[in-house]
């Protein structure tokens, strides 16, 4: 199950309700863009099975509900499901490399939506796209319209000697247009941001041109993490990450010492998103 926790407008969170009637243990899951285009953020998981992990898309009914087939409703929601949960897949079978991934991350839309002419608006639809960091190697696929993640292009290899790492998503960080990437090292604590500097994943895995931006973020002292665009309405993006005192922290700006705002069972969880 996925347990949302509904925000306060202030960066604190609130009760969790169970969002999916899928059972989403040991997934990676993910979320940064809609793929259905009815505007909602949708749900990306990297379910285990038989044959390894396999790519699913959970649309958002609206209310924050994952659906998994259509006309499914949450108890008490007013809206039901739309699209049933829909599978990402590959053309070529070599370009699979989520079989044995241990985080995928929705990161944005690394390469549009383009404006051709030059007039201010889009003229070619972007789509979310989505990182996968399969042992050492790190892998950018992007998004289509039929759900086949080398549709357009093939996947992206964008960086090496990535197998201590964790991935977190803040967008945008740093006002150039590009979409970046948080990561921390596992062993080390070093968090660091990754500037992303053009649309094949240009700047996502360079280590050299990364700056780090905090300390001590093992993954003893913080075990999970994850990036938001904006949770306390400062404009910048933010940082969630559970404390091995089982609370739950935000960080202004990415930045900071960490501010309490859940107490209680937050070593429970296997993931944020």
């Amino acid at each position: 199950m996925v347990p949302p926790c509904g925000g306060h407008g202030n960066g604190r969170v609130g009760t969790y309700t169970v969002v999916s009637n899928t059972n989403f243990d040991g997934a990676s899951i993910t979320h940064r863009g809609g793929w259905t285009g009815d505007g909602y953020e949708d749900l990306v998981a990297a379910v285990p099975g038989e044959r390894g992990k396999s790519l699913h898309v959970f649309p958002n009914n609206g209310f924050g509900w994952a659906c998994t087939a259509r006309n499914e409703a949450a108890d008490g929601a007013s809206k039901s499901c739309l699209y049933d949960e829909q599978d990402l897949e590959v053309y070529d079978p070599a370009n699979n490399h989520w079989a044995n991934a241990e985080q995928v991350l929705a990161i944005g839309d690394v390469d549009g939506p383009l404006d051709t002419n030059g007039d201010g608006t889009p003229d070619v639809r972007g789509f979310p796209d989505l990182l996968v960091k399969e042992g050492d190697l790190l892998w950018l696929y992007f998004g289509s319209d039929d759900f086949r993640l080398d549709s357009r292009r093939p996947p992206v290899l964008v960086g090496t000697s990535w197998t201590n790492y964790n991935l977190a998503a803040p967008g945008d960080r740093d006002g150039n247009g590009r979409v970046d990437l948080v990561a921390r090292h596992k062993v080390t604590g070093d968090l660091r941001l990754y500037s992303g500097t053009g649309p094949s994943g240009e700047g996502l895995g360079d280590g050299p041109a990364s700056v780090v931006i905090g300390r001590s973020w093992t993954a003893a002292n913080r075990p999970l993490l994850t990036a938001v665009p904006d949770a306390d309405g400062d404009g910048r993006a933010d940082l969630w990450a559970t404390g091995g005192d089982s609370k739950l922290y935000s960080y202004s700006d990415l930045s900071g010492s960490g501010v309490v705002v859940g107490v209680g069972s937050w070593s429970n969880f296997q993931a944020l998103s």
